[in-house]
């Protein structure tokens, strides 16, 4: 399963974390350096901060530090939270201890500043402390803010803090933790995998609404035992504020969500991150992969891996089937692809809100080339692309906005080996979600020729959906601290709004030197914050059509019957209960019959009246080991599929 991808380089391979940080196993696809870059795309002018310009850097400063920099390596994360009715920025971070920050760099840290990021608090907490044995070392924090209705003052406000959990081998658990903006009534509760009942991964998106309700998205993978299940559904994670408590309590939500099988080696084509958004009242919600589905014979879209996504519009209750957003028109904009490759989303990618509450997916566009496993690479290679729909999820188009100078950088993690970054793409908006800001961190090649991504500026278009105007591709760091120094940077959910000009909330890492004696990601990291500045009279440039390209979806799959959707089972095998995740779209009576290979029965099951999101629960616990069949039976329809008893 492709869920977190080994890039092998032309000068060698770079892993994507050090294995001390218990990260995943990774599936190799090659990039492939051969010169060729896209024959479509309209470019802007490339503008740099600095005088005489309407954008600029400011609010320098210095913040907490990690024990190293996987903090949120491997694309951007939710680490750093703006609540404009609070002028507060949040920013979540693992400890170091080295450096007098927790017991363990397993623990998070919380950096706040009240005033719209002009001065800080650094390493409050810890949020979470390292417990249980064996240890639940903490990773990849994420977090919201908390902010009771009506309430403008940050003294009784709340950060909630969201991660992973390993021992150093494995991931254990989820971490759960809350406190106050100046770090006192902490609190923090773990939940821990378990085989066969709720098995998480490394969620990689933590967002919030503005009704006490936070959402977390994750792949369903058999974390303990270091394998996925050959096919995962989707979890939902939907925190409820509790006011007595003062903490989220979690329900986690198994989303029916099947891929369609790769057909050069039968893996399910998946890719390594899943993102939510929500409208603010939390009723609408989104979640979107890079998958592949509803289309096992590639006859509606090329081979290659897709925006994928599901949607509620009741809190969560029921949810649409999956659809896939085809890239079959975009040769309309980027040109026709190299000979043998189709067109992709790859790696990290954005989500977003506008201002109608349609989504917005940003991330890199590629050629790839699905028999021979590779994809190229290079400047200008690729695109970063906005996916986005105008209606509620019906039409969907796609607009180019800008080639990238370099692809990645490649550093020391102080173990012998490297980690890669690449342009950790990113879309913030303001308050009043009318204006969006693309965001990517990227080497000025102009100014530092010949180099890779290792000394990134953050780079930024801005777009105004009330005008239909845009900004340049604007350097927003370019004369400041951070100019050259983005490395492993962040953006916020939100940016600042101050009369005409636009803050954009931004963390990057400062490196220290490892053994070899060049900058590390496995030695202490500082973190640092600069916003990007951009002034409304940098929005100059009318929308050029040709950029723009009308793209197509594919809803229809071989895994539905009579208005139902039907997940993947597990644990398969199992040896007591089989969990059937079910998205039933109209009432009806269910049933499940289990049968062995020659057709005779061995058990029954009745669910009776049965809507919306539902796990089926088979008791198979007396049955002999050996394959069975499960029938499901509804609305007199059925659809069979096979399981294991062990």
């Amino acid at each position: 399963m492709r869920k977190s991808l080994l890039i092998t380089l032309a000068l060698g391979t770079a892993m994507m974390a050090n294995a001390q940080e218990g990260r995943r196993p990774a599936v190799k696809l090659d990039a492939v350096y051969n010169g060729t870059k896209l024959t479509g795309g309209h470019h802007s002018a490339v503008l740099r901060a600095g005088n005489n310009s309407t954008f600029t850097a400011g609010c320098e400063n210095t913040l907490g530090s990690s024990g190293n920099s996987y903090t949120s390596i491997n694309g951007v994360r939710s680490n750093l939270i703006y609540n404009p009715a609070l002028n507060t920025v949040a920013f979540i971070h693992r400890g170091n201890p080295s450096g007098g920050v927790g017991a363990s760099s397993g623990d998070y840290f919380w950096d706040i500043s009240t005033d719209g990021g002009n001065t800080w608090n650094i390493n409050q907490g810890p949020a979470y402390s390292v417990s249980g044995s064996p240890s639940n070392l903490g990773r990849y924090p994420m977090g919201v803010i908390y902010n009771p209705t009506g309430n403008t003052d940050p003294a009784n406000a709340w950060v909630a803090g969201f991660g992973t959990a390993t021992d150093g081998a494995g991931w254990l658990s989820q971490p759960h933790c809350t406190s106050k903006l100046d770090g006192t009534n902490a609190n923090q509760e773990v939940q821990s995998f378990v085989t066969g009942g709720f098995m998480g991964d490394i969620p990689s998106s933590m967002t919030s609404d503005n009704v006490g309700n936070a959402y977390v998205a994750d792949f369903q993978d058999d974390a303990v035992n270091s394998q996925a299940y050959g096919n995962v559904n989707l979890w939902v994670t939907k925190g409820v504020w509790n006011s007595g408590a003062n903490k989220y309590d979690y329900n986690n939500i198994a989303v029916p969500f099947v891929a369609d099988l790769d057909p050069n080696d039968g893996t399910p084509l998946f890719h390594n991150e899943v993102k939510t958004a929500w409208s603010d009242d939390g009723l609408t919600g989104w979640v979107f992969t890079i998958s592949h589905i509803n289309d096992p014979n590639f006859t509606s879209s090329q081979n290659a891996y897709l925006p994928c996504f599901i949607k509620t519009t009741d809190g969560g209750v029921t949810w649409s089937n999956p659809t896939m957003v085809s890239f079959n028109n975009f040769d309309a904009v980027l040109g026709a692809p190299q000979a043998g490759y189709n067109w992709t989303m790859l790696f990290e990618f954005a989500l977003t809100l506008d201002n109608a509450g349609n989504p917005h997916v940003v991330g890199g566009v590629y050629m790839l080339d699905p028999v021979a496993g590779q994809y190229l690479a290079g400047a200008g290679a690729f695109a970063i692309c906005d996916i986005y729909s105008t209606d509620g999820g019906t039409t969907w188009y796609g607009k180019f906005l800008s080639t990238t100078q370099t692809y990645q950088g490649v550093w020391d993690d102080n173990a012998g080996g490297t980690v890669a970054e690449r342009n950790r793409t990113a879309v913030t908006k303001n308050a009043a979600g009318d204006k969006l800001f693309y965001v990517y961190f990227d080497t000025d090649t102009i100014v530092n020729p010949g180099s890779e991504n290792v000394l990134p500026d953050a780079w930024c278009i801005g777009y105004d959906l009330n005008t239909n105007m845009q900004t340049p591709l604007m350097n927003l760091t370019a004369g400041s601290l951070a100019e050259a120094s983005c490395i492993v940077g962040n953006v916020a959910n939100l940016s600042i709004t101050s009369g005409s000009t636009t803050s954009i909330p931004i963390t990057y890492q400062e490196l220290s030197n490892g053994t070899s004696g060049t900058p590390s990601f496995g030695t202490p990291a500082t973190h640092k914050y600069v916003c990007g500045q951009v002034d409304d009279a940098s929005f100059t440039e009318a929308i050029d059509p040709l950029n723009v390209t009308l793209l197509t979806t594919v809803t229809t799959g071989i895994n539905n019957i009579e208005n139902a959707l039907i997940g993947v089972a597990y644990p398969n095998p199992t040896a007591d209960m089989l969990n059937i995740p079910v998205n039933f779209l109209t009432a009806g009576n269910v049933s499940v019959s289990v049968s062995n290979l020659v057709g005779q029965n061995v058990a029954n099951y009745d669910f009776g009246k049965l809507s919306g999101l539902q796990t089926l629960k088979l008791d198979v616990s007396t049955i002999a080991a050996g394959t069975y069949l499960y029938t499901i039976n509804t609305n007199g329809t059925k659809i069979t599929k096979m399981f294991v008893v062990k």
